[in-house]
């Protein structure tokens, strides 16, 4: 009877085993990069303030359309593990219903032609929305339509008349993905 106990004992022993492996790889498919990330923004490029929020709960800025720009920035970064020098890409991954009609007010859509055509890639997911560009332990975020029409590397800017809602924005960061949200209210 005792050996029959323990042939029973190690049968579930090794389905929870063999359970836990299959298991294991999705609960931790993608390795934690970074234990902070916090945003900041200015409206007139000098005076800076916090964004509310973080990479857990998401970031939230109130926008006032009555300012011409936003600019957003690195406030602070605290990787797991030091970032490699580089310029990582991040892509438009969400929008709100009614993203698309706010941009083809402004004539971003298929066939434009000048900052349109660029802003066409950018939202459809084809062309970077910013950058992330990492020098030792400077950080930046490099507004993508700037960059991508020849106008150098500026701060991420968002007009003061964005579509609000929540959006969410991904990219690779050392072989890891990122996902950055940021509620527009």
């Amino acid at each position: 009877m005792k050996s029959k106990i323990h042939k029973l004992v190690f049968c579930v022993l090794a389905t929870l085993a063999i359970a836990s492996i299959a298991v294991l790889p999705v609960v931790s498919a993608t390795p934690r990069l970074l234990k902070q990330l916090k945003l900041m923004y200015s409206t007139d490029g000098t005076v800076w303030t916090h964004v509310p929020g973080n990479q857990v709960s998401d970031f939230k800025l109130k926008l006032d359309p009555e300012v011409d720009y936003y600019y957003l920035d690195i406030m602070s970064l605290k990787p797991m593990d030091p970032i490699s020098n580089d310029r990582y890409e991040f892509f438009v991954e969400s929008y709100p219903d009614g993203f698309f009609e706010y941009w083809a007010t402004r004539g971003v859509v298929s066939g434009a032609s000048g900052w349109q055509a660029i802003m066409w890639e950018i939202i459809n997911g084809n062309a970077p929305i910013f950058y992330l560009d990492v020098d030792g332990t400077d950080y930046m975020l490099i507004d993508g339509l700037q960059s991508l029409a020849g106008l150098g590397d500026q701060p991420l800017r968002v007009n003061g008349d964005y579509y609000l809602g929540t959006y969410a924005y991904t990219g690779n960061v050392d072989g890891n993905e990122i996902t950055v949200q940021i509620i527009f209210k």
